[in-house]
């Protein structure tokens, strides 16, 4: 028997899952963003705020504002992927992420 149910939102792994609004707001609390760091992850395309999600780690932990590392790191994020007409050209661009 293999997993059941429709799981639209499947949590993490894999696919173009783009992340929730749930999952930023704890990316936030467990690195502070001031309003325009978190606003420019919120308007980042899914597959960058997922990589920022999942690779972002400051090399200090517990600092109190983590805004400009956030902003430069989603920068090179998009800069490292080139942008596709739209969602569509996202899922062939997801093989050549090794980079």
């Amino acid at each position: 028997g293999g997993m059941g149910g429709g799981g639209c939102m499947g949590g993490g792994g894999g696919g173009r899952g783009a992340p929730d609004a749930g999952d930023i707001q704890r990316f936030a609390q467990r690195y502070p963003l001031d309003e325009a760091a978190y606003n420019y992850l919120v308007n980042s395309p899914p597959d960058v705020q997922m990589t920022v999600l999942q690779s972002f780690s400051p090399p200090r932990q517990g600092e109190s504002d983590y805004s400009a590392l956030l902003i430069s790191f989603a920068k090179r994020c998009r800069q490292g992927m080139p942008m596709g007409p739209g969602p569509a050209a996202q899922q062939s661009q997801q093989q050549q992420q090794q980079q």
